[in-house]
């Protein structure tokens, strides 16, 4: 949630007087739906195959 915030953070400072933070904001954005999918197909392939097949690291709180 942290990436998706800084992506409306460039979008409202791009609203308000800054227009160039728009395709920064739109390259972020692009990142941070790219990490969800990723997340997602790791959730997923983890749910059918009984394992870790991506490799998504440790859990920062255990």
């Amino acid at each position: 949630f942290t990436l998706l915030l800084i992506g409306f953070i460039l979008l409202d400072l791009a609203h308000f007087g800054y227009p160039e933070l728009t395709v920064v904001a739109g390259y972020e954005l692009m990142v941070t739906a790219a990490m969800a999918w990723y997340i997602m197909a790791h959730i997923i392939y983890a749910d059918v195959f009984g394992r870790d097949v991506l490799p998504v690291g440790r859990p920062w709180i255990g």
